[in-house]
């Protein structure tokens, strides 16, 4: 496999892992903060996602939370490969840093409404503000490790110029 697909796909990896645990311990810690079980959140929005009774009901298993969990870290793995495929495209090509911020505002959207929609359906909902900070923190955790990865964006960014002009001088 060529080396930069491989930097790719290590990035995109590690951009998602990071990004899902962002969110994992943001919303453990709130529900500690609220004198629930860390698992809280994740409980009810796995019972919401397999349609299954509310938690703490008969049957409770660890089952929805499981599945919950598995596909909130498939979605960032996902979301760390693109926004890694496209952190490498806009060092290549900077207009592709255009793409990257959309792709990512877009990613955020979808991310907040799809939960917003299970928290719908799971008993005592979820608040939307909670759903939103989660979510931007794992947005800038990945944002953050992509460009310590890529100094050339990075500097871009800092120096706060046009990423077209910053990334070719270098």
């Amino acid at each position: 496999m060529h080396v930069d697909r491989m930097r790719v796909l290590r990035e995109g990896f590690v951009a998602g892992l990071i990004g899902a645990a962002i969110v994992a311990v943001f919303f453990g810690v709130v529900n500690v903060l609220g004198g629930h079980s860390p698992f809280y959140t994740v409980d009810h929005l796995g019972r919401a996602l397999v349609g299954t009774a509310p938690a703490g009901g008969p049957g409770s298993a660890a089952g929805p939370a499981l599945a919950y969990n598995g596909l909130h870290l498939l979605v960032f793995l996902l979301i760390g490969f693109a926004l890694a495929w496209l952190t490498a495209k806009t060092e290549q090509h900077p207009a592709f840093w255009y793409l990257a911020f959309f792709g990512l505002v877009a990613a955020f959207i979808y991310d907040f409404f799809f939960v917003m929609m299970l928290a719908g359906r799971a008993t005592g909902g979820l608040p939307w503000a909670q759903v939103a900070i989660g979510s931007l923190l794992a947005a800038v955790g990945m944002i953050a490790y992509l460009l310590r990865m890529h100094p050339a964006l990075r500097r871009a960014a800092d120096e706060g110029g046009d990423p077209e002009s910053s990334v070719r001088r270098t």
